[in-house]
């Protein structure tokens, strides 16, 4: 079994952590709108980008085990829909992902690659159980 470790510290300026993972330190913070300094990306922006960066390194992964495979463009969009609720709590209720993937693949050589990409990705299978994830993958 893998484990992963962060180390969060709120700081004294607005709504500002820094997270320490590993040898890595990065920023988290909110909009102005929502009494942060707009310093870094919002920890729901962070969650979207993890699912994007899990998504790419899960089919670099998968094309690495065909030296044939060459992989000229991946660019993932991601959507949350955000609900707030009366009491103030708020929770990503939907995910919307766009995929765009050139290879040197035919194109259902191509879905199937991406489709063992969302397979193994670690972070989809994560939050896809708490949270509906619709998949589309573009031209």
């Amino acid at each position: 079994m893998a484990r992963f470790i962060t180390h969060t510290k709120l700081k004294s300026v607005g709504r500002q952590t820094i997270n320490q993972a590993g040898t890595h330190q990065y920023l988290a913070d909110e909009p102005l709108s929502q009494h942060g300094t707009d310093a870094g990306p919002s920890p729901v922006q962070y969650l979207l980008g993890s699912l994007g960066s899990c998504l790419g390194a899960s089919i670099r992964s998968v094309a690495d085990k065909d030296p044939n495979v060459e992989i000229k463009l991946f660019n993932v969009d991601t959507l949350g829909e955000m609900e707030i609720y009366p009491d103030k709590s708020s929770k990503i209720v939907n995910i919307s992902v766009k995929i765009t993937c050139h290879t040197n693949l035919e194109p259902e050589q191509q879905t199937n690659l991406i489709n063992r990409a969302i397979h193994i990705c670690t972070v989809h299978n994560t939050l896809k159980a708490a949270i509906p994830i619709e998949i589309e993958i573009l031209d």
